[in-house]
């Protein structure tokens, strides 16, 4: 048979992180603590677990006698989703980005929404298996959709957010940092 069942990634812990202000230092290993600037969302659905989504257009270009001689491939758009469970201050400020605030004083949160302002911001991924780790920074990111959030008695409120990654001026998106021994590059 051929294949190594240890290039199978079964992530059993993750955790997602975001930037607002955009100057925290992006983790250079794997083993470093984020610095604090760096703001947890907290508690994840594990069942939706995190989505990435890739949408381009493509156009065909047919020579006489119907002979297909290219396909060209434009608008390239990636999109992450995230279902957070928690109602914390990294949850509120992603999915209320802008003038909206929140406060808390006694035991009392209160919150004050407004039409949102997107702004720029980073996000950053880290996914565990045992001693397997993956970290992904992505350096700038906007928000895209957030999904109902449906309140009853027998689930728990979630967030669900998409986020447009955005590539730099050298159509970079991400970069990825993972610890595999086993693995060989092609």
């Amino acid at each position: 048979m051929a294949g190594n069942p240890e290039n199978v990634d079964f992530w059993t812990g993750a955790d997602v992180f975001f930037d607002f202000t955009r100057t925290a230092p992006l983790p250079a290993d794997l083993v470093t603590a984020w610095d604090a600037l760096w703001l947890p969302a907290g508690l994840l659905n594990g069942d939706d677990g995190m989505t990435e989504t890739r949408d381009e257009n493509s156009e065909d270009t047919f020579a006489w006698g119907s002979i297909l001689v290219r396909t060209v491939y434009s608008q390239h758009k990636r999109t992450m989703s995230v279902v957070m469970l928690e109602d914390n201050a990294t949850t509120f400020g992603l999915i209320n980005p802008g003038d909206s605030t929140r406060t808390a004083e006694n035991g009392v949160i209160t919150s004050e929404i407004y039409v949102p302002r997107r702004k720029k911001i980073r996000m950053g991924l880290e996914l565990r298996d045992g001693d397997k780790v993956k970290r992904r920074v992505v350096p700038t990111v906007e928000l895209g959709e957030v999904s109902e959030v449906e309140t009853n008695e027998t689930t728990p409120d979630q967030y669900s957010a998409t986020i447009t990654l955005l590539p730099d001026g050298n159509g970079k998106l991400y970069t990825d940092l993972k610890t595999d021994v086993s693995y060989v590059a092609s």
